[in-house]
């Protein structure tokens, strides 16, 4: 290791992260760094020295008479944001072009993780304890597993791990860790889902602990919960804003919502207000414990794994519309020129006016005076409050282009599913994130 390190710092060895192609495993690369400016392409299992993809490894070039040109055919398809930006750019700067070449000398950090496999056909019929179990991801390389009775794991979504690569296999040797169930069916094809993208929940294991559970406010039909009086007074009570939510349809998680006010002097204020989560969630108590490890809530086409339980999710901390709910505000009050003269953060109490949808808040600014599924009276308070926000925004939003900011542009599919399982209706959400580069 000593030798590796001081290779690297002389630059005689590069160090980086390994990625195989998901078309062609033969060929991966490794993010060289600044020195070289250039991804160094590793070439075939021999160069690769053992190496999976994700281990941060040592490289040393070939001589430049090696160097080659990688395949121009990609196919690359990864639900991996990082991954695909890296082999796009890889694919990019290497067109029509050699790429300095290189081979594995030596691995800093193994990022082995649980993989998703299936057993090779031929199993049963070659019999024996030791088989080949082929990983969901094709970068992945066969694993050997030893498991006795194959047939109980024939034709299932396993999960396995890697124990060591020795120098004089072909394949790295690992150990069965279990069966997710039989492929093709819903349950197991969602539990392989979760597994390989290291989600910590499972399908057993969604619900939460009874000690997570105990932490909970009530909240039941007969005993509904209500702001308490004595933090009400410690809070900015901002209950007679205009508050509104923009989401999709049926949300039942809402965690934020906006408000916009012109003052008498002419001047705005444009209001954020976010769920206030941690008023209920206390530092390493076992709710926040268990919502750490899962980190996020997860949506699936039909079904969600949730971060928080859904009395705190989906009732109290959702800012729901004509309820109290605790809030964290930040507040800019604005010249006619939208430059922020005033900011002001703080804990609030607000009272959401309208949960809306995208197609309602559409409807209003493409100037109808009613929108669907909403009263008159309400969008008559709502219209002016959402063109005034479409207005400030679209001005921030130029200022932001004008310093130098990058819109990227996102789609997210919604999918309408019957209890059978069977979709009804999709429909792709389109998005723009602006953001500053300099």
């Amino acid at each position: 290791m000593d030798e590796l390190e001081v290779g690297i710092k002389s630059h005689r060895y590069f160090s980086g992260v390994l990625r195989c192609r998901k078309d062609s495993r033969d060929q991966a690369y490794v993010n060289s760094g600044s020195h070289l400016g250039k991804d160094i392409l590793i070439i075939g299992n021999d160069n690769r020295n053992r190496a999976v993809h994700g281990d941060t490894v040592v490289v040393e070039l070939l001589s430049e008479n090696n160097w080659a040109a990688p395949s121009n055919e990609i196919a690359f398809s990864s639900s991996n944001a990082e991954d695909e930006y890296e082999e796009d750019r890889f694919t990019n700067a290497a067109a029509a072009s050699t790429q300095p070449t290189g081979r594995v000398v030596g691995v800093l950090n193994r990022n082995w993780r649980s993989y998703v496999a299936t057993l090779q056909e031929d199993s049963s019929v070659v019999g024996g304890s030791i088989h080949l179990a082929i990983p969901l991801d094709p970068v992945v390389p066969k694993i050997r597993i030893r498991y006795q009775d194959v047939k109980l794991i024939e034709n299932q979504r396993i999960v396995v791990r890697i124990d060591n690569w020795p120098i004089s296999s072909q394949y790295p040797n690992g150990h069965f860790v279990r069966s997710l169930g039989p492929i093709h069916q819903l349950d197991t094809e969602i539990s392989a889902i979760l597994v390989e993208h290291s989600i910590s929940v499972s399908q057993a294991s969604q619900g939460f602990s009874q000690m997570s559970l105990s932490e909970m406010p009530i909240d039941t039909p007969e005993n509904p919960w209500k702001p308490d009086q004595d933090e009400i007074k410690r809070r900015r009570d901002l209950r007679n804003l205009t508050v509104f939510s923009i989401d999709p349809p049926n949300c039942q998680d809402i965690d934020d919502a906006l408000s916009v006010k012109e003052l008498p002097d002419g001047n705005i204020e444009l209001g954020v207000h976010i769920a206030d989560v941690s008023y209920f969630v206390k530092e390493n108590f076992i709710t926040d414990l268990e919502a750490r490890s899962r980190g996020t809530t997860v949506y699936l086409a039909d079904r969600r794994f949730d971060m928080l339980p859904s009395v705190l999710s989906e009732r109290i901390c959702s800012l729901r519309h004509k309820v109290d709910r605790y809030a964290v505000s930040v507040i800019w009050t604005m010249n006619k020129d939208y430059k922020v003269i005033d900011t002001w953060f703080g804990r609030s109490i607000i009272n959401s006016s309208c949960e809306m949808e995208y197609e309602q808040a559409q409807q209003l600014l493409d100037g109808k005076s009613v929108a669907t599924g909403l009263d008159v009276s309400l969008c008559k308070k709502l219209k002016p409050c959402v063109v005034k926000l479409a207005q400030v925004l679209r001005v921030i939003r130029n200022k932001r282009l004008d310093q130098g900011a990058l819109e990227l542009e996102g789609s997210e599919i919604k999918f309408k599913i019957t209890d059978k399982h069977e979709i009804t209706d999709m429909n792709i959400l389109f998005n723009i994130r602006t953001r500053i580069s300099y």
